[in-house]
């Protein structure tokens, strides 16, 4: 998902203009964390198109287990 990479870009960005400065601790590395909430299923039909149509069968117990192997 595209959208994800907003923070990641917004991290490196403010980075590249010294926004952090130097870790105040010498030899110390600073960690920064993104959270990425995109998965592509926001646009199914693209979901569907890289993994196949999903298998339809009935909603039944014995025909749902037997599809899993169980």
């Amino acid at each position: 998902e595209p959208a994800s990479a907003a923070s990641v870009a917004g991290l490196l960005a403010l980075a590249k203009k010294g926004y952090f400065g130097a870790s105040k601790t010498a030899g110390k590395q600073r960690t920064a964390v993104c959270v990425l909430t995109g998965h592509g299923l926001k646009d199914p039909d693209t979901a569907i198109r890289s993994i196949g149509k999903p298998k339809s069968i009935p909603a039944q117990q014995d025909r749902v287990l037997k599809e899993i192997d169980r």
